[in-house]
Protein backbone atom coordinates (compact mmCIF):
# COMPACT_ATOMS: atom_id res chain seq x y z
CA UNK A 1 0.00 0.00 0.00
CA UNK A 2 1.09 3.68 -0.81
CA UNK A 3 1.82 5.79 2.01
CA UNK A 4 -1.22 8.95 1.66
CA UNK A 5 1.01 11.63 1.94
CA UNK A 6 -1.72 14.10 1.86
CA UNK A 7 -3.00 12.31 5.25
CA UNK A 8 0.15 12.52 6.95
CA UNK A 9 0.36 16.31 5.49
CA UNK A 10 -2.87 17.06 7.03
CA UNK A 11 -1.89 15.22 10.46
CA UNK A 12 1.27 17.31 10.33
CA UNK A 13 -0.97 20.50 9.87
CA UNK A 14 -3.41 19.91 13.11
CA UNK A 15 -0.30 18.91 14.99
CA UNK A 16 1.23 22.82 14.47
CA UNK A 17 -1.99 24.03 14.56
CA UNK A 18 -2.55 22.48 18.02
CA UNK A 19 1.03 22.77 19.25
CA UNK A 20 1.43 19.19 19.27
CA UNK A 21 5.21 18.03 19.07
CA UNK A 22 5.01 14.40 19.57
CA UNK A 23 4.72 13.08 16.64
CA UNK A 24 7.75 10.49 15.62
CA UNK A 25 9.59 11.76 12.92
CA UNK A 26 9.64 10.38 8.75
CA UNK A 27 12.86 8.09 9.08
CA UNK A 28 11.10 6.58 12.05
CA UNK A 29 7.73 6.14 10.34
CA UNK A 30 9.41 4.53 7.46
CA UNK A 31 10.84 2.00 9.34
CA UNK A 32 7.35 1.93 11.16
CA UNK A 33 5.72 0.69 7.80
CA UNK A 34 8.63 -1.16 6.79
CA UNK A 35 8.77 -3.29 10.05
CA UNK A 36 4.46 -3.17 9.62
CA UNK A 37 4.97 -5.08 6.24
CA UNK A 38 7.30 -7.87 7.62
CA UNK A 39 4.38 -8.90 9.94
CA UNK A 40 1.56 -9.98 6.78
CA UNK A 41 -1.33 -10.60 8.38
CA UNK A 42 -0.05 -9.42 11.89
CA UNK A 43 -1.46 -7.78 15.11
CA UNK A 44 0.08 -5.17 15.44
CA UNK A 45 -0.23 -2.49 18.69
CA UNK A 46 0.66 0.86 19.10
CA UNK A 47 0.70 2.90 22.41
CA UNK A 48 0.50 6.22 21.84
CA UNK A 49 -1.80 7.49 19.23
CA UNK A 50 -1.35 10.97 19.29
CA UNK A 51 -2.56 12.57 16.30
CA UNK A 52 -2.35 9.17 14.26
CA UNK A 53 1.42 10.20 12.51
CA UNK A 54 3.03 6.65 13.51
CA UNK A 55 0.00 5.41 13.00
CA UNK A 56 -0.77 6.60 9.15
CA UNK A 57 3.08 4.93 8.76
CA UNK A 58 2.19 1.74 10.26
CA UNK A 59 -1.28 1.88 8.03
CA UNK A 60 0.67 2.19 4.67
CA UNK A 61 2.42 -1.31 5.78
CA UNK A 62 -0.55 -3.46 6.82
CA UNK A 63 -1.85 -6.17 4.92
CA UNK A 64 -4.78 -6.73 3.83
CA UNK A 65 -5.78 -9.18 6.95
CA UNK A 66 -3.38 -7.38 9.12
CA UNK A 67 -4.74 -5.39 12.18
CA UNK A 68 -3.87 -2.29 14.15
CA UNK A 69 -4.64 -1.41 17.24
CA UNK A 70 -3.52 1.81 18.79
CA UNK A 71 -4.19 3.36 22.55
CA UNK A 72 -4.20 7.18 22.98
CA UNK A 73 -5.31 8.42 26.35
CA UNK A 74 -6.65 12.01 24.92
CA UNK A 75 -9.70 11.69 23.63
CA UNK A 76 -9.00 14.92 21.58
CA UNK A 77 -5.95 13.76 19.91
CA UNK A 78 -7.74 10.32 19.29
CA UNK A 79 -10.96 11.94 17.59
CA UNK A 80 -8.28 13.76 15.64
CA UNK A 81 -6.20 10.62 14.44
CA UNK A 82 -9.54 9.08 13.34
CA UNK A 83 -10.33 11.33 11.15
CA UNK A 84 -8.08 11.23 9.38
CA UNK A 85 -7.71 7.25 9.73
CA UNK A 86 -10.43 6.08 10.96
CA UNK A 87 -12.00 4.97 8.05
CA UNK A 88 -9.73 1.89 7.71
CA UNK A 89 -11.31 -1.12 9.11
CA UNK A 90 -8.51 -2.63 10.08
CA UNK A 91 -7.75 -0.11 12.77
CA UNK A 92 -8.95 -0.15 16.02
CA UNK A 93 -8.97 3.08 18.14
CA UNK A 94 -9.12 2.93 21.62
CA UNK A 95 -9.07 6.16 23.76
CA UNK A 96 -7.47 4.77 27.17
CA UNK A 97 -4.37 5.07 29.18
CA UNK A 98 -1.88 2.75 28.10
CA UNK A 99 -0.71 1.78 31.47
CA UNK A 100 -4.33 0.41 32.45
CA UNK A 101 -4.57 -1.01 28.96
CA UNK A 102 -1.35 -2.83 29.33
CA UNK A 103 -2.92 -4.78 32.55
CA UNK A 104 -5.51 -6.21 30.51
CA UNK A 105 -3.82 -7.17 27.28
CA UNK A 106 -3.79 -10.57 26.21
CA UNK A 107 -0.05 -12.78 26.40
CA UNK A 108 1.54 -13.66 23.38
CA UNK A 109 -0.55 -11.46 20.87
CA UNK A 110 0.84 -9.09 19.27
CA UNK A 111 3.53 -9.15 16.40
CA UNK A 112 4.86 -5.90 16.59
CA UNK A 113 4.22 -3.46 19.17
CA UNK A 114 5.10 0.14 18.72
CA UNK A 115 5.70 2.11 22.33
CA UNK A 116 5.49 5.51 21.84
CA UNK A 117 4.18 6.13 24.80
CA UNK A 118 5.55 6.22 28.42
CA UNK A 119 3.90 3.46 29.54
CA UNK A 120 4.86 0.23 27.56
CA UNK A 121 8.28 2.10 26.97
CA UNK A 122 8.90 3.77 30.68
CA UNK A 123 6.25 2.17 32.86
CA UNK A 124 4.11 -1.06 32.28
CA UNK A 125 7.35 -2.68 30.12
CA UNK A 126 6.35 -6.04 31.52
CA UNK A 127 3.14 -5.94 30.82
CA UNK A 128 3.84 -5.14 26.93
CA UNK A 129 6.57 -7.42 26.78
CA UNK A 130 4.12 -10.23 27.66
CA UNK A 131 1.87 -9.11 25.03
CA UNK A 132 4.35 -9.86 22.23
CA UNK A 133 4.59 -12.67 20.43
CA UNK A 134 7.38 -14.75 19.79
CA UNK A 135 8.96 -13.79 16.44
CA UNK A 136 7.61 -10.17 17.35
CA UNK A 137 9.21 -6.51 17.17
CA UNK A 138 8.97 -3.96 20.09
CA UNK A 139 10.07 -0.66 18.72
CA UNK A 140 10.67 2.35 20.55
CA UNK A 141 12.04 5.81 19.19
CA UNK A 142 12.80 9.18 21.45
CA UNK A 143 15.93 7.22 22.90
CA UNK A 144 18.38 10.25 22.32
CA UNK A 145 18.96 13.54 23.54
CA UNK A 146 16.48 15.82 21.18
CA UNK A 147 18.19 18.13 18.95
CA UNK A 148 16.74 20.68 20.78
CA UNK A 149 18.70 19.84 24.03
CA UNK A 150 15.92 18.35 25.95
CA UNK A 151 16.21 14.64 27.62
CA UNK A 152 12.98 14.97 29.92
CA UNK A 153 12.88 11.22 28.78
CA UNK A 154 16.77 10.17 28.62
CA UNK A 155 17.97 8.40 32.07
CA UNK A 156 14.46 6.37 31.20
CA UNK A 157 15.96 5.56 27.63
CA UNK A 158 19.16 4.30 29.17
CA UNK A 159 17.45 2.01 31.84
CA UNK A 160 14.94 0.79 29.07
CA UNK A 161 17.47 -0.07 27.03
CA UNK A 162 19.73 -1.61 30.23
CA UNK A 163 16.36 -3.59 31.03
CA UNK A 164 16.23 -5.00 27.50
CA UNK A 165 19.75 -6.07 27.14
CA UNK A 166 19.63 -8.13 30.45
CA UNK A 167 17.17 -10.20 28.91
CA UNK A 168 17.51 -13.70 27.36
CA UNK A 169 14.42 -13.92 25.67
CA UNK A 170 15.07 -10.92 23.78
CA UNK A 171 17.34 -10.31 21.15
CA UNK A 172 18.38 -5.99 21.03
CA UNK A 173 19.51 -3.53 18.53
CA UNK A 174 20.01 0.23 19.00
CA UNK A 175 19.88 2.62 16.18
CA UNK A 176 21.51 5.34 18.31
CA UNK A 177 22.25 7.61 15.22
CA UNK A 178 18.98 6.70 13.71
CA UNK A 179 16.30 9.42 13.76
CA UNK A 180 15.43 9.49 17.38
CA UNK A 181 17.09 6.90 18.21
CA UNK A 182 15.44 3.77 17.98
CA UNK A 183 15.58 0.29 19.72
CA UNK A 184 14.33 -2.67 18.36
CA UNK A 185 13.80 -6.21 19.84
CA UNK A 186 12.09 -9.53 18.82
CA UNK A 187 11.12 -11.91 21.29
CA UNK A 188 12.76 -15.49 20.88
CA UNK A 189 11.75 -19.02 21.95
CA UNK A 190 14.25 -19.93 24.98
Amino acid sequence: MLLAQNILAAILADAERLGFVYSSDPQTGNLLAALAASKPDGRLLELGTGLGYGTCWLKSGLSVNATLTTVEANMRNSQIAQSHLGNDKRIRFVVRDSGLWLQDAPAHYYDLIFADAPAGKYTHLDEALQALNVGGIYVADDMRRKTDGTDEYLESARRLVEILTQRPDFVVTKLTDFATGVLLAVRMRL
